[in-house]
């Protein structure tokens, strides 16, 4: 009904241009969206003043929707499952585990890159023991494949094997 009201209406993601309203929309339910991905705060609708008719520089607004990735999902169209954050939530943006860190046996600032070789545990911390064959070890559990070396010690299962030599 009073679409023109529309005409010169801006919109912002935190002080950052999304679009700019230049003409008299066609139909009273309009979905706009930024021509690039912003990350924000704060979105605002701003009327610019062109007219000296106060009827012309008025602003309607009904219903307002903003859509951000549910939990567990990130990127531009969420379809990006979280990596291995500690709490399984990442950021809805970047997929970063900015709140929490990664669960035992990841790194990385998106948790999805597993321990390299020899090394397991919270952050990649600890080193493996010494697997047979020279196996590398569970990246979560430090658990070896197979058994130990002989003469030496590694985590086979729940338990630690002690090999002697002769």
């Amino acid at each position: 009904m009073f679409l023109f009201r529309l005409v010169n209406v801006s919109i912002t993601v935190d002080r950052h241009p999304c679009y700019r309203i230049e003409k008299t929309p066609s139909s009273q339910s309009i979905s706009l969206s930024c021509a690039s991905t912003l990350y924000g705060q704060q979105v605002t609708l701003e009327k610019a003043l062109t007219s000296s008719d106060p009827h012309e520089n008025v602003l309607n607004i009904c219903e307002v929707q903003i859509w951000v990735c549910r939990r567990g999902f990130y990127g531009d169209n969420c379809l990006i499952p979280c990596g291995k954050c500690e709490d399984s939530f990442c950021d809805r943006y970047n997929g970063n585990c900015r709140f929490s860190r990664c669960q035992p046996g990841y790194h990385g600032n998106i948790c999805i890159d597993k321990c390299e070789a020899k090394r397991y545990g919270e952050n990649c911390s600890l080193p493996c023991g010494h697997c047979a064959n020279n196996a590398t070890c569970h990246h979560v559990t430090g658990t070896c494949p197979g058994h130990c070396t002989p003469g030496l010690t590694c985590i086979t299962g729940n338990n630690v094997e002690y090999f002697q030599l002769s």
